[in-house]
C-alpha cells in the first residue's frame, strides 16, 4: 500500500468489487503477504468507514451471527482449478520422502516400546522431525541447501531412534519373563496364523495384536531346482522373460520411463523411447511356504541408465511384496520412473489411502479451466493453477481398484504419487529428476509458481530403496480383512532372539484389535493408542472416520530379569545410499548464457518504458514485464552463488525484496486492465 499510495483507495474498493460476488456479503482480504520483511498497517493508507481489523476466529463468528445458513463445502480439498496444489511436489526428491517415512515409522514404534516400559520419551525428538515436515521442505521446493540439512536430520534421527529402538526392546524383553528362543515383536494391532517371510528367512507367524510372540515353526530351505512359479491359497504366480510378475491375470511389476519436462512443483510428462533389460534373475532361496527371488534390471535411454536390483518375496499372505535398490547414478535428468500394475480393470471404483481415511477417487479429474479463464474470474485468479486435466493423485499406504466383492492394488511406504488409466493401469512415480524449482512454461500449469534457482539435488542421483507389495484379495477394500493384510505390510513384524534361563512365558499380549493406529500417548499414567476408524461401520465406539483413543494394558512381571539376552533383527534399513548433488560446468555456462540474454532483454524493454506516458495500460505491462525478468536474473544469480559455494545473504535479501514488489505490481496491473487505474 505504501509503494502504491495513490492506488490505494483504487485498489482497495476493486478488490471487494471483484470479490464481492463470490461471498456471502462479507470480504474477507488477508492484510500482507509473507515475504514482506517490514509488514505495514493498510488502514493507514485507505479511509473507508466500512473496513475492520479482524482475525479468523473473529471473522467467522462475525458471519455466523449475521448469517443463518452458510454453504458448505465437502469432500477432499484437492483441486487445483482455482488455485495450484502443485501435485508434483508428490513425487519431487523422493529420497526426502524415503528418508522421513523410515524416521517415522522408527519414531512411532520407539514411542510406543518406551511408553510400555514407562520411560520418559522426549518431545524433542517429535520436534526435530516436524521441523522436517513443513510444507516447501518436504515437498521438496527448497534449494539444495536446505534439503542437505534435512537429510543430515534424518541420518541423526535414524541412528538414534535406531539405537533407542534396539535398547528399548531388549529392555522390554527383559521385563517380560520370556523363556529362550526365538520371538516375533510384532507392531500390528490384527491376530496372524501364516506362514509369513521377508527377505530372509520363514516362520510360522502366530500373534494377538501388538506384542512379543515365540516362533515355533521355520519353513526349511530346500536345495535344487525349481521353476519360477508360485501358488499359495490366493494367487498362482510366474515370471515373464522381461521381468514383469503375472499373478490371477494380473501383470505387476513393469516399468515405465518417461520425460518428464516440468519442476518441482509440477510434473510435465512426455512419452520416451527406453528399453528394459534382464541382468539377473534367480531364486535365492525357496521351501514349503515361501520363495525369494532376486533379479537385476537394467533400464537404458539416451539419457543414460538405471540398474534396480529387486528382490520378490512370495509366501502364504496374499501379498506379492516387491523391493528393490534403485541406482540412478549414471541417469541425466528430467524422467519420471514409474511402477506398473496392469490389471485390464475397466469399471471397478478406485480408493486410495490417506493418513486416517479412505477415499474415493476418479480416474481423470477434468473440472478444470484452460489458459483462458472465465470472464467473472479474469481479475481473481491471478496465481498458479492447474489446467485442463489431472491424472496424477496423492495416496498414503495403498491406492486399489475395488467393488464390494474384490480389491486389486498396489501397497507402498513413503511413496505419494499415483494415477490410474481407463483400462485399470496403476501407475506408481518411484523417481522424478527435475533440475528447476520453478520453470516459465509447464503445459500442466499456468501462472507463477517460484523462482527460478537451479536444483542439482532434484535430479535424485544416488541409491534409493523401495518397498511396495501388490494385491488381489476377495474382500471390499472398507472390510477388516483388506486392513488386515495391509498392516501386516505397513507394520512388518521384528524378530528377536531371547536368551533367559529363568523365563517361563512364550508371548506377551499388549493389545489386540482391528483399528489402526499411528502412535501412543500417556495420560495420567495411563497409555493409550492413537486409532482411527477406516471402515464404513462403527468399530470400538469409533464412527467411520473417527479418531480416538484406545487403552493399552500392559502386564509384566514384578522384576526385570537382569541376566536376559537378546538380539533384534530386521530394523528398517536408511533407504538412501551415496547421494549427490553434482553439476558440470555446462550447467554453469548454460544459467551464465541465460542470465546474459535475460540482461539484454531488461534494458531494452527499459528504454522503451521510459518513453511512454506513465500510468497507462503499455507502461504498466511493460514494467510488470521488467519486475519478472529482474526477478529471474536474481534467481539465475542466486543459482550460480548456491553452485560455487559462496554466501547468499545479500542476494537472497535483493530477490526477496524483488519478488514482494512484482507480486503487488500482479495487482496493480490487473487495476490497470479493468480500467480503474
Amino acid at each position: 500500500m505504501k509503494q502504491t499510495q495513490p492506488l490505494a483507495e483504487k485498489r482497495l474498493h476493486h478488490e471487494i468489487e471483484k470479490l464481492s460476488s463470490f461471498t456471502s456479503g462479507d470480504v474477507v482480504l488477508l492484510d500482507g503477504y509473507d515475504l514482506e520483511t517490514h509488514p505495514e498497517d493498510p488502514l493507514e493508507y485507505v479511509s473507508s468507514e466500512n473496513i475492520v481489523r479482524t482475525d479468523p476466529e473473529r471473522f467467522v463468528n462475525a458471519v455466523k451471527s449475521r448469517r443463518k445458513s452458510l454453504p458448505v463445502v465437502n469432500g477432499e480439498m484437492i483441486s487445483g482449478k482455482y488455485a495450484s496444489v502443485f501435485p508434483g511436489t508428490l513425487s519431487t526428491r523422493v529420497y526426502l520422502k524415503l528418508e522421513s517415512d523410515v524416521v517415522y515409522r522408527l519414531l512411532t514404534r520407539t514411542e510406543v516400546l518406551n511408553l510400555l516400559l514407562e520411560k520418559h520419551f522426549e518431545k524433542s525428538i517429535w520436534k526435530e522431525y516436524l521441523k522436517t515436515l513443513n510444507h516447501d521442505n518436504i515437498c521438496g521446493v527448497c534449494t539444495d541447501f536446505v534439503h542437505r540439512s534435512m537429510e543430515r536430520s534424518y541420518r541423526k534421527l535414524y541412528s538414534f531412534l535406531a539405537n533407542e529402538f534396539t535398547n528399548s526392546a531388549a529392555s522390554l524383553i527383559s521385563k517380560s519373563g520370556l523363556e529362550s528362543g526365538r520371538y516375533v515383536l510384532s507392531f500390528s494391532p490384527f491376530e496372524y496364523d501364516v506362514w509369513y517371510s521377508n527377505e530372509k528367512t520363514c516362520y510360522k507367524l502366530r500373534s494377538s495384536g501388538i506384542g512379543i510372540f515365540k516362533i515355533t515353526d521355520h519353513d526349511a530351505n530346500r536345495k535344487g531346482k525349481r521353476a519360477l512359479k508360485w501358488k499359495n491359497r490366493y494367487y498362482q504366480l510366474h515370471f515373464e522373460k522381461d521381468g514383469s510378475i503375472i499373478f490371477n491375470g494380473i501383470k505387476a511389476g513393469v516399468f515405465l520411463l518417461e520425460k518428464d519436462l516440468g519442476d518441482t512443483y509440477s510434473s510435465d510428462p512426455k512419452e520416451m523411447e527406453f528399453d528394459v533389460c534382464v541382468l539377473d534373475i534367480h531364486i535365492a532361496s525357496f521351501g514349503n511356504h515361501h520363495m525369494i527371488v532376486k533379479m537385476k534390471r537394467k533400464i537404458s535411454t539416451a539419457g543414460g541408465s538405471i540398474v534396480t536390483d529387486e528382490t520378490i518375496v512370495l509366501d502364504e499372505t496374499p501379498l506379492v511384496k516387491w523391493s528393490a535398490w534403485i541406482d540412478t547414478t549414471s541417469m541425466k535428468s528430467n524422467y519420471r520412473l514409474s511402477l506398473l500394475m496392469e490389471t485390464d480393470d475397466d469399471r471397478s471404483s478406485i480408493f486410495a489411502k490417506t493418513p486416517f481415511d479412505i477415499v474415493k477417487r476418479p480416474r481423470v479429474d477434468t473440472d478444470l479451466f484452460s489458459n483462458e479463464l472465465p470472464q467473472r474470474f479474469k481479475g481473481v485468479l491471478l496465481a498458479a493453477r492447474e489446467k485442463d486435466t489431472i491424472r496424477d493423485f496423492p495416496f498414503q499406504g495403498f491406492v486399489c481398484l475395488s467393488d464390494e466383492k474384490k480389491s486389486t492394488g498396489v501397497f507402498a511406504k513413503a511413496l505419494r504419487e499415483y494415477s490410474i488409466d481407463k483400462k485399470g493401469v496403476i501407475r506408481i512415480t518411484l523417481v522424478r529428476a527435475v533440475d528447476w524449482i520453478a520453470k516459465e512454461k509447464v503445459s500442466t500449469r499456468t501462472g507463477d509458481a517460484g523462482p527460478r534457482i537451479f536444483v542439482p539435488g532434484a535430479r535424485c542421483k544416488g541409491k534409493m530403496r523401495f518397498d511396495l507389495a501388490f494385491i488381489s484379495i476377495n474382500s471390499d477394500v472398507h472390510s477388516e480383512e483388506f486392513f488386515r493384510w495391509y498392516q501386516l505390510f505397513e507394520n512388518e513384524p521384528v524378530r528377536v532372539d531371547v536368551k533367559n534361563s529363568q523365563g517361563i512365558l512364550r508371548e506377551l499380549s499388549v493389545y489386540s484389535g482391528n483399528l489402526p493406529y499411528t502412535g501412543a500417548v500417556s495420560v495420567h499414567n495411563r497409555i493409550f493408542l492413537r486409532v482411527y476408524n477406516p471402515y464404513n461401520k462403527r468399530v470400538s465406539n469409533l464412527e467411520p472416520g473417527q479418531i480416538g483413543l484406545c487403552e493399552v494394558q500392559s502386564v509384566f512381571p514384578s522384576k526385570t530379569v537382569e541376566n536376559t539376552e537378546s538380539r533384534i533383527y530386521d530394523i528398517p534399513q536408511f533407504p538412501v545410499k551415496k547421494r549427490n548433488d553434482s553439476f558440470s560446468k555446462n550447467d554453469l555456462v548454460r544459467i551464465e548464457k541465460q542470465l546474459s540474454r535475460l540482461e539484454r532483454k531488461t534494458k531494452l524493454l527499459t528504454e522503451r518504458a521510459s518513453s511512454m506516458k506513465r500510468n497507462s495500460l503499455s507502461f504498466h505491462k511493460a514494467m510488470h514485464k521488467i519486475l519478472s525478468l529482474q526477478r529471474t536474473q536474481l534467481e539465475l544469480k542466486l543459482s550460480l552463488t548456491l553452485c560455487k559455494g559462496r554466501t547468499i545473504d545479500r542476494i537472497a535479501w535483493e530477490l526477496n525484496e524483488l519478488r514482494s514488489k512484482r507480486r503487488t505490481y500482479d495487482y496493480i496491473l490487473e487495476l490497470a486492465e479493468s480500467g480503474r487505474s
